[in-house]
């Protein structure tokens, strides 16, 4: 499968169709690799139109919502955002591509974990955004600018 062509795919088809025109976040969902984000099995569905399960009885959210939460914030790369609830960090990947510092918090640090961005060498060095402090997970903003 084509990764690239089915994230230009969605954006076009998905976001820019049904009426996100923001190009900033346009160029952040076409940056950011989904499908690293979901397990390996799902992969092939994640640039489909729907959310998909992360564990715990968690999603990844839709991609279109995720746009069009980018969108209705109105980040233009100078505010300090807060992303509680992280889940598989996603969204946090995104908002991060917008430009402004991002700190991410997430209760169940495994489900990041696990569904974590994966790529050449070891995982810890593909991303290390997440860092662990009791039982929630907090990013630092310069981690998340990998993609």
């Amino acid at each position: 499968m084509n990764f690239d062509q089915a994230r230009e795919q969605m954006v076009e088809e998905q976001l820019h169709a049904r009426g996100i025109h923001d190009e900033r976040v346009l160029a952040a969902m076409r940056r950011v690799p989904r499908h690293l984000f979901v397990e390996t099995a799902l992969q092939r569905r994640a640039y489909d139109d729907t959310p998909l399960p992360i564990g715990q009885d968690q999603t990844i959210s839709q991609p279109y919502m995720v746009a069009l939460m980018s969108v209705l914030l109105e980040l233009k790369g100078h505010e300090r955002v807060l992303e509680i609830g992280t889940g598989s960090g996603y969204q946090a990947a995104v908002l991060a591509e917008l430009g402004s510092p991002l700190a991410a918090l997430g209760a169940i640090g495994w489900v990041w974990w696990r569904n974590r961005p994966r790529g050449p060498g070891d995982p810890e060095e593909t991303m290390t955004a997440f860092r662990r402090f009791g039982s929630a997970l907090a990013s630092r903003p310069e981690d998340h600018r990998r993609f």
